[in-house]
């Protein structure tokens, strides 16, 4: 098949795949969870290259899923996170412990297990953030303005809230 053809109407997107370090795009067969890092909060200009060069200082890479958007105005630009893959647990933990926090490009990666859960103090369910943000603006509205979860100045307030304590915390 011929990838500069144009597609027919309606056909399906083929998403494209990057396999193991070295090897074609063919799909690739599932990795190990527990050898995977998440890195996330990298600024843009951070390549792919950028990548292995700073992570296989810690130990052999099996994989590096770099990631993109595929659709969209920001397509072909990386999303700001990826997935490497290392042949053994303690070099995957090697490159979290003096990764995690390292600023490259201005920015501080966030460097996890990626079946690792990571909990903010700001993941708080929306139905708190409305009530505490209902009891926050009642003192300065008229008592027949109270916010519900149906409302959307409710949940707009609920998620300007939400936004500003996520600003404050240090992940």
């Amino acid at each position: 098949s011929n990838p500069n053809r144009p597609r027919p109407p309606g056909a399906p997107q083929q998403p494209q795949r990057r396999g193991p370090i070295g090897a074609s795009a063919a799909p690739r067969p599932p990795g190990n969870n527990d050898n995977r890092l998440y890195v996330g909060n990298m600024d843009p200009r951070m390549s792919e290259g950028n990548v292995l060069r700073v992570f296989r200082q810690f130990g052999v890479l099996k994989r590096c899923d770099y990631m993109w958007f595929t659709s969209g105005p920001k397509r072909g630009q990386p999303r700001g996170f990826c997935f490497v893959e290392y042949e053994n647990r303690s070099d995957a933990e090697k490159a979290k412990a003096q990764m995690n926090g390292k600023v490259l490009f201005g920015r501080a990666l966030t460097v996890h297990f990626a079946e690792e859960k990571v909990h903010f103090q700001s993941d708080a369910p929306i139905e708190e953030l409305v009530k505490n943000a209902a009891s926050s603006s009642s003192a300065a509205a008229a008592p027949s303005a109270t916010l519900s979860l149906n409302s959307s100045a409710a949940i707009a307030s609920a998620l300007r809230a939400k936004l500003a304590q996520m600003e404050r915390e240090d992940p």
